[in-house]
């Protein structure tokens, strides 16, 4: 276009009115492009990833006319770009750097920190994938943080897979996709004491074998076996060769107690995944460097910690570690006869018991491979390979 209004391109003055206004409208086009990738993101989450569960904002029809209203393009400009301490640092090392795999981890993370998400001020929780890690903030004060867990990478070669199994149908060919969600929701409820509905996936593809191969598995696992709402008595007469796993008429529903896979707490909050946060009957898994291990959901290293942070009522916390047979934090002499009644008892019946938040916490579940803290820039293994994802799309852009 710039070429077409030099003064051997242009026949008469009409012809090059026509071009400047042609000129005018690609110019706000880019203008309009350039300050939305500014403000909002080049790429939309939502667009490369299939467990993306986060509404960030996109340019709107508010947006549009103020950019074209705009007086000064470089206040414009300046004014829009991201101003958080994250990006700031993120943005001032990238200058820096010299090392272009470092610089493109780092432009791959500031992307993703000019996705708008719904909550960044107050009280929140945010897991961070790569970490391994969740926090409890309030604004950019840190509450308190611990260890997590989360779910398995997928496997390597999980799209052919996956094109093979659409046609089979075949669980032997269906390949494992346990990975962790991107999402924001709000915790509403915490059960202590949880029972384990084992989701149906887990049922054909480990219980169903481990039930074939061991009589007794079942049992030892304190798992409940239901066919059509009754409960199975007796689980090992279960002749299990004659059911085709694909179409389990049975539901498992593993008990509360000592051996339970969700542990002691279990947090519930809405989401499209079935995934929520909870305990561990087996501490040692945060010794692990890499802890994506789970079957989707995120294991908490200090769940009771969590619950005394988010419940912000000491009234109902006590009553949490009243249901998990602990001591309360303040002995009155109603609580101690509540212990003492405990102790006596032979065998103490856990249940689970549901509480609910007098205020709903947010949550975000997100994923950083680099982030500046104390002054340095820490990075981290892109355990679910979706830098490079994200990266092909954004190249396809800018």
């Amino acid at each position: 276009m710039i070429v077409a209004l030099k003064a051997d391109h242009i026949t008469n003055i009409d012809e090059s009115y026509s071009k400047l206004a042609q000129l005018e409208i690609l110019s706000s086009y880019a203008f309009l492009k350039y300050t939305s990738y500014l403000k909002f993101g080049v790429v939309n989450p939502k667009k490369i990833y299939l467990r993306y569960n986060i509404d960030v904002k996109q340019a709107d029809s508010l947006f549009i006319p103020q950019m074209l209203a705009s007086v000064s393009i470089i206040d414009t400009l300046n004014n829009i770009q991201n101003k958080s301490k994250q990006y700031v640092a993120l943005q001032k090392a990238y200058l820096s750097l010299k090392n272009d795999s470092l610089k493109k981890i780092l432009a791959i993370n500031m992307e993703r920190l000019r996705w708008v998400l719904p909550v960044k001020t107050g009280k929140y929780i945010q897991v961070n994938i790569p970490d391994f890690r969740l926090v409890y903030f309030n604004g950019d004060d840190t509450i308190t943080t611990m260890k997590v867990c989360v779910g398995e990478k997928r496997d390597a070669d999980y799209d052919k897979k996956i094109k093979i199994y659409e046609k089979t149908r075949d669980l032997e060919d269906k390949p494992n996709n346990r990975e962790t969600p991107q999402l924001f929701s709000t915790i509403k409820t915490i059960y202590s004491n949880p029972e384990w509905n084992i989701p149906e996936s887990i049922a054909q593809t480990e219980i169903y074998t481990m039930a074939k191969q061991n009589s007794s598995y079942l049992r030892r696992h304190n798992i409940l076996v239901y066919h059509k709402n009754k409960l199975i008595e007796n689980p090992s007469n279960i002749r299990w060769y004659k059911y085709d796993r694909k179409k389990l008429p049975f539901l498992f529903v593993q008990q509360s107690g000592q051996g339970n896979s969700l542990g002691k707490l279990k947090f519930i909050f809405p989401n499209a995944s079935s995934v929520y946060l909870h305990d561990t009957n087996v501490k040692s898994v945060f010794k692990l460097q890499d802890r994506a291990i789970s079957h989707g959901c995120i294991r908490l290293e200090k769940p009771l910690q969590l619950a005394w942070h988010i419940m912000d009522n000491e009234t109902s916390f006590e009553k949490v570690r009243t249901e998990l047979g602990l001591k309360p934090l303040k002995e009155t002499a109603e609580k101690k006869n509540v212990i003492i009644k405990q102790k006596k008892a032979e065998k103490p019946q856990l249940k689970p018991m549901r509480f609910l938040l007098d205020n709903e916490t947010p949550l975000l579940i997100t994923y950083h491979t680099a982030w500046a803290k104390n002054g340095k820039i820490e990075y981290r293994k892109d355990v679910y390979k979706m830098d490079d994802k994200l990266w092909i799309a954004m190249k396809k852009i800018i």
